[in-house]
């Protein structure tokens, strides 16, 4: 099922490899590469959510990756890096599938919420691997996408009520913020 019709201004990552990896017949700056990326970008589309109804989303500052939550109870993580390449020459080696070209898959879909999940927040140097979710089933959740059972830390009723927004503190990655309809 369609995620989002994504049109994104300003990507927060930069390619990891060098420009001339990406096999193209002739050369890119940086900022026209970043160019290609929001032109792709604004025909493209995300798949994964089970439910038309998402509600979180958030962009991961240290590598390109997409989180997503939303009312089938899923949390969705999409992984950017190989992307670009993608659409340029085919890669067995990247996990991330496009398909024709106008639709990317997800890369994994964490089970964890019995309810909507209402926001996800990744952890300031996780490097996309490590982050949280909250939802309507008053659970706060930590991911950790590098093993097979990925929920390394579940706080069950960590409020009275449904929590709608969660945050990690970039200076202290230790310390996590949530918010609830019940006003704590």
């Amino acid at each position: 099922m369609l995620l989002y019709n994504v049109a994104i201004i300003a990507p927060t990552f930069t390619c990891r490899r060098p420009l001339g990896a990406l096999g193209l017949p002739f050369a890119l700056s940086p900022i026209t590469f970043q160019l290609l990326v929001i032109l792709i970008f604004f025909s493209s589309s995300l798949e994964g959510h089970e439910a038309m109804s998402e509600y979180a989303l958030a962009w991961n500052k240290q590598a390109p990756k997409l989180l997503s939550g939303g009312s089938d109870n899923l949390v969705v993580l999409w992984n950017l890096e190989d992307y670009a390449t993608s659409l340029f020459k085919s890669s067995s080696k990247s996990q991330t599938k496009w398909k024709n070209g106008k639709s990317l898959q997800a890369n994994r879909k964490f089970k964890g919420h019995t309810d909507t999940v209402e926001d996800v927040a990744f952890h300031p140097t996780g490097h996309g691997n490590v982050f949280c979710s909250v939802g309507d089933d008053r659970s706060l959740i930590i991911w950790d996408a590098r093993v097979d059972d990925p929920i390394a830390i579940r706080v069950s009723d960590a409020h009275e009520e449904d929590i709608n927004c969660v945050d990690w503190n970039s200076h202290d990655p230790t310390a996590i913020v949530s918010g609830s309809s019940d006003g704590q």
